[in-house]
């Protein structure tokens, strides 16, 4: 008889995010395998999605900051002349670096979540060499 209740998971999840080998730690708790073919288009659906969410939480998250940083709204339209350069060069930096790290922090979580829910990499993501240097 298998116990997949609440407990059983959230115990599976500590223990792969927990483990120095997460990808050999899925595969021994029992994580599924797909099929080639059908993850390397799972893979996508999954990425592609989490690219789009990664630019609308960025977008808000940018916004939001901006606006409790200066009171104001974000410039709508940074090379217009009547925007101070100061201000467009702000902005492109915070958006920037806002949107670069949220694609980070979700495409990674999204890995990791495949990893969990199936004991391997991504398709297309290699492992990485744990050699010495």
């Amino acid at each position: 008889m298998r116990h997949d209740g609440p407990v059983a998971r959230r115990t599976k999840r500590t223990l792969i995010e927990s483990s120095d080998d997460p990808l050999r730690t899925a595969q021994a708790v029992g994580a599924s395998r797909t099929s080639k073919r059908s993850s390397k288009r799972l893979w996508k659906v999954y990425s592609k999605g989490s690219t789009v969410l990664a630019g609308v939480v960025a977008l808000r998250l940018t916004e939001t900051t901006w606006r409790l940083a200066t009171s104001r709204k974000a410039p709508n339209d940074p090379e217009h002349p009547e925007v101070l350069a100061r201000e467009a060069i702000a902005w492109a930096l915070l958006s920037g670096v806002t949107t670069e790290l949220t694609k980070i922090l979700i495409s990674r979580k999204t890995a990791q979540y495949w990893v969990r829910s199936t004991g391997n990499l991504p398709p297309g993501m290699d492992p990485l060499s744990r050699g010495k240097d």
